[in-house]
């Protein structure tokens, strides 16, 4: 299907990374302006994203976005005006334990997420290239494997270079057996979530608290795991940059996140 000959949605979910932001992680007037025109008409909006909660924030500020924000690919739902937390569902801390025991015996950058805190066991390449991406600074815990032993984060991702995230997707998908949501969102982070994180079931969750049909929902997304989110919605958009397990399930595919792939589709809407 055209965007033209699909009627304006009741609400829109839109990734961060690779959909709304372009690959300098920035947003465009043109972008900006459409979206916060959809949201002037009546259309309700939401910010899906991998992100933590405290690095979304800001971008839903910007676009005048007032619902709640699914942060860590839908392991966190939380107020976008307050603190108040809608659903939370961590990683189970015996996992969580196995994946950091792992990095720590290959050698490999980990982040750890817990109560909307970037945790990292020390400064390096990979700490930088995150926090320029997202705006946000770590706390250095030299210890961090035996401080996770006493937590369940919310998240925990390996960074490298992406032919070896690849790798170590496969691995691990083998390796723990349903026991873990395993995802990517950039191709150098390899994600580990509790095994009932998606970011689909988290608009589920929320249409539902704000009494919307997800039949009626439209939204747009690009990496590996915004899969479930197109599939949660009557109507998937991937952008052109999209993974191609995404482009698979999409109903229409728009332009890049640099030619304002979202701007097209949401100007048809309002037209």
């Amino acid at each position: 299907m055209r965007p033209s000959q699909v009627r304006k949605p009741k609400l829109v979910a839109f990734d961060l990374d690779g959909t709304l932001l372009n690959s300098r992680h920035g947003l465009s007037e043109r972008t900006s302006r459409a979206v916060r025109r959809l949201g002037a008409s009546g259309v309700r909006m939401v910010l899906v994203s991998g992100r933590m909660h405290v690095a979304m924030r800001p971008w839903a500020q910007r676009l005048g976005i007032r619902e709640p924000l699914i942060s860590y690919n839908g392991a966190l739902v939380k107020g976008a005006e307050g603190e108040e937390v809608l659903y939370h569902l961590p990683v189970p801390r015996e996992m969580a334990v196995e994946v950091v025991e792992y990095a720590v015996h290959h050698r490999l950058h980990f982040n750890l997420y817990f109560e909307d805190v970037w945790y990292v066991p020390q400064e390096g390449p990979w700490t930088r290239l995150y926090a320029e991406r997202t705006g946000v600074r770590p706390v250095i815990v030299p210890r961090l494997g035996e401080w996770v032993t006493h937590r369940s984060p919310t998240k925990i991702i390996l960074i490298d270079q992406p032919d070896t995230v690849e790798r170590l997707h496969r691995e691990w998908l083998q390796r723990a057996q349903g026991r873990l949501y395993i995802t990517t969102s950039e191709p150098e982070y390899l994600e580990f979530l509790h095994p009932k994180v998606s970011k689909g079931a988290a608009l589920q969750r929320v249409c539902a608290m704000l009494g919307v049909d997800c039949v009626e929902a439209a939204a747009f997304g690009d990496g590996r795991n915004d899969r479930s989110l197109l599939e949660a919605v009557g109507y998937g958009v991937a952008m052109a940059n999209a993974h191609p397990d995404t482009k698979a399930v999409a109903d229409y595919i728009t332009a890049t996140n640099d030619e304002d792939g979202v701007a097209l589709v949401v100007e048809k809407w309002l037209e």
